[in-house]
């Protein structure tokens, strides 16, 4: 099956702007499917790197997204497989849920992109898929696909990953209780009223 789009999700990067092992792995992984696909995946038009700046600080160099896709385009990606035009960057978002809203929103959206393929380490998944499905809806065939990583550098140990994530998940679900999945106009009403990360943005 033909993806409009592949979506690598952010972490934290080093200060000097490369990436961490943890990302370095996520973004490896999306370019192995654009080379190489899988059982399910046999094109992929357009690549997303997803990722503000490391929580609020902006002493960085380049935001998580930026970062990637000079990884990309720099180390491996062939260019006749996917053109530098092709790769684009979401620099908004500053944790999942924003990553979901803003590539929607501004990018998914816009382009009546309907396939879409989400990367991230094997630790995020099932916290990534639940927030993405929610976000999106069932509108859009959603097909998601992990990076070796069963842990978190920024948490600590396989096991308190594992906890961190489950915990994360259970803030996510109660946060969001009662609204319905791709309910574009109330998920972006309470995201900019009551999201910590994004009150009194738009």
């Amino acid at each position: 099956m033909p993806y409009e789009s592949i979506v690598t999700l952010g972490n934290a990067i080093n200060r000097d702007g490369t990436l961490t092992e943890d990302v370095r792995l996520r973004v490896e992984r999306s370019i192995d499917l654009v080379v190489t696909g899988d059982e399910e995946i046999e094109r992929i038009d357009w690549m997303v790197m997803s990722g503000s700046y490391h929580g609020a600080d902006r002493n960085f160099p380049v935001t998580q997204a930026e970062a990637m896709k000079r990884y990309a385009l720099e180390k491996a990606l062939p260019s006749d497989l996917m053109p530098p035009e092709k790769v684009l960057t979401e620099e908004k978002s500053r944790d999942t849920v924003g990553e979901a809203f803003f590539v929607k929103r501004d990018i998914a959206l816009p382009r009546k992109w309907s396939r879409i393929i989400v990367v991230s380490s094997e630790y995020h998944m099932p916290r990534v898929k639940a927030v993405f499905d929610f976000i999106f809806g069932s509108d859009f065939n959603l097909a998601y696909r992990h990076a070796a990583a069963n842990v978190n550098p920024q948490v600590g140990t396989a096991t308190e990953t594992e906890d961190d994530e489950k915990k994360r998940l259970m803030v996510f679900t109660d946060f969001w209780k009662g609204l319905r999945p791709g309910d574009d106009a109330r998920i972006a009403e309470k995201q900019f009223t009551d999201h910590p990360l994004y009150k009194g943005a738009s």
